[in-house]
């Protein structure tokens, strides 16, 4: 069973139109156009999930239930699609240093992965409109791995 089953049935699922099936392919496809290798956890994730939305989803942080952030989508590998990936990494590549992959979008912002570096396999929140990430002060942590993140996921539906 993949660990994230109890999770998007919890959030209430819902595969986008237009989604393409991710295989590994696909995937080694992407690690070689990103040069890095995703987080085991979030592989995972994007082979079984990738290009979903959850109904009234929401990122509970653990220590503060009350500051919840809605996560609208998950983006997956669907070349062209506007929650593509890539197309999403490149939209944000002037903004966004190469080890940050922005990898779902919510509350007017969005939710990074690193792919590389002392934090990899952290999510943070960024939030666009502050401007571009010089720093790790221009985000915000979030979880230390993504699936702590996809385990603190609720649903108000």
């Amino acid at each position: 069973m993949n660990p994230f089953d109890k999770v998007m049935k919890r959030i209430h699922y819902r595969t986008l139109p237009g989604r393409q099936a991710t295989n590994e392919v696909a995937l080694q496809r992407f690690e070689t156009l990103l040069r890095h290798r995703l987080p085991a956890d979030y592989r995972e994730f994007v082979l079984v999930y990738g290009l979903t939305a959850g109904r009234g989803t929401k990122f509970a942080p653990p220590d503060d239930p009350d500051e919840a952030s809605s996560v609208d989508v998950f983006y997956g590998l669907t070349p062209g699609h506007s929650y593509d990936l890539d197309v999403n990494r490149s939209m944000f590549a002037d903004r966004l240093p190469s080890h940050l992959l922005p990898i779902a979008s919510g509350s007017g912002g969005q939710f990074l992965l690193a792919v590389a570096g002392r934090n990899t396999g952290a999510v943070y929140w960024w939030f666009p409109e502050s401007g571009p990430v010089d720093s790790d002060d221009d985000l915000e942590p979030i979880s230390d791995d993504f699936l702590q993140f996809m385990e603190a996921l609720i649903s108000d539906k």
